[in-house]
C-alpha cells in the first residue's frame, strides 16, 4: 500500500508594509485623511485676514498701508465750529435757514467745480457744499480729497434733481444724495486751512 503523502501548509508570506501592500492589492497608495484639507482653508483664512489687516486695518485704524500712507485723515475732534453739529446731524432738514460756519473740515470729494462734499470721518453721507457765491480768487478753486477747509455760508433746502443738474454738474449719484439729505451749504465764505 502506498503511504499517503503528507500535505504541509504553505510558507508564511514575510510581513509587508501597509503601504505596499494597498499596492500589490490594487489601491493607489496610503490613503490620505481629509484633515488636511480642513488645515489647508485654515491657513488660508489666516493669510486673507493678515492682508486685510495690513491694508484695511480694524474698525477706524485705517491699516497699516493706507494709515501710514493717507494725508488726508483728520480726526473729528479737530472739526470746530457750529456746522460740525450739523455735518454729523442724521437729518440735515432741521437746519435749513441756519447759519454754517465750520473750521478743519475735510473735502471727502469734489462733485463739480463749484460744489463739494464735506463732512467728517464717522459721517457716513458727508453734506455738499455749493460756492458759487464765493468770489473766484478765494481759494475755493482745485479743492481736492483729504484738504482741510474753512467754511461759512447759510443751510438750505435742495433744489430738485433737474435744477441742481443744470446749475451745478451733478452726477446721477451725487443728485441723489443731495435729495436724501434735502439740505445744502450755500458758501459765502471758503478757505483752505494751512497744516
Amino acid at each position: 500500500m502506498a503511504t499517503p503523502q503528507r500535505q504541509y501548509p504553505p510558507p508564511p508570506e514575510p510581513p509587508r508594509r501597509p503601504e505596499l501592500q494597498n499596492l500589490s492589492q490594487g489601491g493607489a497608495g496610503r490613503k490620505v485623511g481629509s484633515g488636511w484639507r480642513f488645515s489647508f482653508w485654515w491657513i488660508w483664512l489666516l493669510v486673507i485676514l493678515g492682508i486685510w489687516y495690513v491694508g484695511f486695518g480694524w474698525g477706524n485704524s485705517g491699516g497699516w498701508l493706507w494709515h501710514h500712507s493717507a494725508p488726508g485723515m483728520h480726526n473729528d475732534a479737530s472739526i470746530t465750529g457750529d456746522g460740525s453739529v450739523i455735518l454729523n446731524a442724521n437729518n440735515k432738514r432741521q437746519y435749513i435757514g441756519q447759519a454754517f460756519q465750520v473750521d478743519n473740515a475735510p473735502v471727502d470729494r469734489a462733485a463739480s467745480n463749484v460744489a463739494f462734499w464735506i463732512g467728517s470721518r464717522n459721517n457716513s453721507v458727508p453734506m455738499l457744499l455749493v460756492t458759487t457765491g464765493v468770489p473766484a480768487n478765494a481759494g475755493n478753486e482745485n479743492l481736492a480729497h483729504g484738504q482741510s477747509i474753512y467754511a461759512g455760508g447759510r443751510v438750505m433746502a435742495a433744489p430738485n434733481a433737474a435744477q441742481a443738474k443744470q446749475q451745478w454738474s451733478l452726477s446721477d449719484a451725487d443728485v441723489a444724495k443731495l435729495e436724501q439729505q434735502g439740505a445744502y451749504i450755500q458758501a459765502t465764505q471758503v478757505q483752505r486751512v494751512p497744516r
